[in-house]
């Protein structure tokens, strides 16, 4: 007996490593204070919906970096409820 029974090495033998799940995959969006424009579309539903409340400044990133923008969970929830009274933002070029 060399002592080792019972326990588990992880040895990684050449293989490739691979990446951790993205936040949105694995955390409940509905918790989150900033949340990403790939969430945010999630929670509009609509894709297009949520990319013409952008442009029409209905929701501006609270901040940014690179290619990522990050929308406060509030400001999200604001637009959500603007929509659902039934206003909708204007579709570009109009």
């Amino acid at each position: 007996m060399d002592g080792r029974e019972g326990w588990s090495f992880n040895v990684n033998r050449g293989r490739k490593m691979s990446a951790p799940a993205p936040v949105s995959a694995t955390a409940d969006v509905t918790t989150l204070p900033l949340l990403t424009a790939k969430d945010c579309a999630a929670l509009f539903r609509v894709p297009d919906i949520f990319t013409r409340a952008v442009q029409a400044g209905w929701l501006s990133p609270c901040a940014s970096g690179g290619k990522v923008a990050l929308y406060a969970r509030a400001d999200v929830d604001a637009c959500v409820a603007r929509i659902r009274s039934g206003e909708l933002p204007p579709a570009k070029g109009k």
